[in-house]
Parts: C-alpha cells; structure tokens; sequence
C-alpha cells in the first residue's frame, strides 16, 4: 500500500523543496535595496543524490541530509553566495535579472510538479472507481 503513493511522496517533497527556493529568491528581491546584503541561494545539485540515498533506505547521518517531511528540512541547503562579482558600491550582491530568471525556472518548475501530483491523483481516482 505504501508503493500506491510513493509518487505523490516524491512529487509532495519536490513540491515543498520549490516552494522554499521561492522563499529564498523572493527574499533576495525584497532586499534588493539594502545595503550590505548577500544574496542567498538554494542548491539543488545534489538534492536528487540525497533523494534517491534516502529512498534507498540509507540513513541521515548529518543535519543537512533530506528529510521526509515539511520544507523546513531543505533549509540546510541554503546558502549565502559572498561573491563578489556583482558587488554594488554599498556591497549588496542581488541582481534583479538574475532573481527573476531563478524565479521563472523555478514557477515552472512547481507547475510541472503541480500538474503530475494531478495526474497521479486522477490516476488513483480512475483505479478507486474501477
């Protein structure tokens, strides 16, 4: 029985990962003006490694390991980004094309993700209905 929703787990984990890389950028843009802030980023590089580790049945051996519930669990994958490349005179590191480019690619992003967690309850509606 556990097998019948494992998709919608999966979909529901990616669903909360996204929604707190909105938080982060959308946190960027708020402080676009303030002088002194760093940029904070949300690295999903090796979220898909930790992912499939924990479906394995591996333990979470350190704080920063994938968790199964909340999107509080992916804020160990924050970070702050101290580069200086895009440094502004009053050091505050937020470039708005940047932020809304990360903004897009990750509404998508939940939308796709939104429109299969559907696809997966029709599915399972089709099957309770016979």
């Amino acid at each position: 029985m556990s097998n019948l929703f494992s998709g919608l787990d999966n979909i529901n984990r990616g669903l909360d990962a996204s929604w707190t890389k909105n938080e982060v950028i959308s946190s960027n843009i708020a402080n676009i003006d303030t002088p002194g802030y760093k940029r904070k980023t949300m690295d999903f590089s090796n979220l898909l490694e930790r992912e499939v580790k924990s479906q394995l049945g591996l333990k979470n051996t350190r704080t920063r390991h994938i968790k199964e519930t909340g999107s509080s669990d992916y804020l160990g994958l924050i970070g702050v980004d101290n580069s200086t490349t895009a440094l502004r005179t009053d050091e505050n590191n937020v470039n708005i094309d940047t932020e809304m480019a990360e903004m897009s690619k990750n509404i998508i992003y939940y939308n796709m993700l939104s429109q299969r967690a559907s696809n997966e309850i029709s599915k399972l509606e089709s099957a309770i209905r016979g």
